[in-house]
């Protein structure tokens, strides 16, 4: 199992995708060449790719999630880091698991949260 993602400007991209990228399939937005787009653009974008978008920005990446959902659009997933204080070293492995435990269609359209409880449950 595993999905495709996109590591977005506020999810401490570099050592997150250093560290996933031996297993997984990581692109983060410097390297998409997609620095300082909108939200609503960078989620396009990753639904054109099928990645799964990991990000920090909770408020509107969840509010665009519903927007996509009640206008019947898909998209290929939103990871979302609710707490910014959460280590690379956490987010890597709570990520890991995540890949481990879902596909690319799983993911479609789902939102999931990762926050900095290390007995979080995930999946």
């Amino acid at each position: 199992m595993s999905f495709p993602v996109y590591l977005d400007e506020d999810s401490l991209h570099r050592r997150v995708a250093r560290a996933l990228r031996p297993d997984h399939d990581v692109v983060t937005t410097v390297e998409a060449g997609n620095s300082g787009f909108s939200d609503e653009d960078q989620l396009e974008y990753c639904a054109r790719q099928g990645r799964a978008i990991v990000t920090a920005n909770q408020a509107d990446f969840a509010r665009l999630h519903r927007d996509w959902m009640s206008s019947g659009r898909e998209h290929a997933g939103i990871i979302i880091l609710t707490d910014q204080r959460v280590t690379p070293e956490v987010i890597v492995a709570k990520l890991r698991r995540i890949l481990s435990l879902r596909d690319a269609r799983a993911m479609r359209s789902s939102i999931l949260y990762i926050n900095s409880d290390p007995g979080q449950r995930l999946g």
